[in-house]
Order: C-alpha cells, then sequence, then structure tokens
C-alpha cells in the first residue's frame, strides 16, 4: 500500500507543480478526486502552493 502512494505522489508533483506555474495568482485549480486519496493530495497541494488554500471540498 506504501509503495503505492509513494508512486502515485511521484507522477502527480511535477503535474502539480506546473500547473502551479501556469497558473496566475487569481487562478482556480479545479480537481476531482478519490476519498481515499484526499488527505494526500491535501499535503501535495499545501506544499506546493504554500499555505492551505483549498477553500472548498465537495462531496457528491
Amino acid at each position: 500500500m506504501g509503495r503505492f502512494h509513494t508512486n502515485w505522489l511521484n507522477m502527480m508533483f511535477p503535474r502539480l507543480r506546473l500547473a502551479a506555474n501556469l497558473l496566475r495568482d487569481d487562478g482556480v485549480i479545479f480537481i476531482s478526486i478519490d476519498d481515499t486519496e484526499v488527505r494526500n493530495l491535501r499535503y501535495l497541494l499545501d506544499d506546493i502552493f504554500g499555505d492551505p488554500i483549498c477553500s472548498t471540498s465537495a462531496t457528491l
């Protein structure tokens, strides 16, 4: 299980870093993800974008 998360994080990090570089300061990013990876994604986004910036998390 841990190795899967490492692979997933290693795959997502450069993509999100690129997205951060391409976004304007007032830009918005929408991400759709499974409930099991939400916490890992939040850690990744906080690391890339700085302070916790997620204003809303919606579950459908």
